[in-house]
């Protein structure tokens, strides 16, 4: 009788260590990956890690310090260019410009000429002057010349020399003549604007 158990014992025993056997050759997968960590822990470990300090590598950084940038003084050349420029704009239009030649001057005029342009617009829109017949002026500056430039005093003259032109209608009647002007600076609070602009007498 204990025979007989024994044997069956034994039997069962090798039925089990044959069917581990094939499990382990036949269904067991060798290349299956290894469990994920969790999205949640994943993201703990990437903060600690942002929060650690770069490790030093020995180099210094460069950092490049730019110089603030100094406005350029304005000097008897840059006045005589800006005079120039003035004048063939104050000695450029037409009757039928609708005076844009003095408006569009006006933020570089100080209040005591920008206050005579506005006057002069003004008298000339209540004179009603007949605009159905061109007539138009060109001006050209061909010389510039300082004389009077004080810095300190904020106050310099220049002469300009033009060249102009007047046209008629259809412009076949152009003639051409030369006409000084007088360009008067005046600085206010640290900026050049022109305070006087006289033509001279032909």
């Amino acid at each position: 009788m204990d025979r007989r158990i024994t044997g069956a014992l034994i039997l069962l025993l090798g039925i089990a260590l044959a069917g581990g056997i094939i499990y382990v050759l036949f269904f067991y997968d060798f290349n299956a990956k290894p469990a994920e960590t969790p999205k949640s822990q994943q993201a703990v470990t990437d903060n600690k890690a942002a929060s650690q300090p770069p490790t030093p590598t020995g180099e210094k950084k460069i950092i490049e310090v730019k110089a603030p940038v100094v406005p350029k003084e304005v000097g008897e050349e840059d006045l005589k260019q800006m005079a120039g420029l003035f004048a063939e704009r104050f000695g450029s239009y037409s009757n039928q410009s609708n005076y844009r030649n003095l408006r569009d001057l006006e933020i570089f005029m100080t209040a005591k000429l920008a206050a005579w342009a506005e006057d002069f617009i003004k008298k000339q829109i209540e004179s009603k002057t007949d605009t159905s017949i061109y007539y138009g002026i060109s001006s050209k500056a061909i010389s510039m010349t300082v004389k009077e430039f004080k810095a300190e005093e904020g106050l310099a003259r220049i002469m300009v020399g033009t060249q102009r032109r007047e046209s008629l209608a259809t412009g076949a009647n152009a003639a051409g003549f030369g006409q000084n002007i007088e360009i008067v600076f005046r600085k206010q609070g640290g900026i050049w604007k022109v305070d006087e602009a006289n033509w001279q007498v032909k």
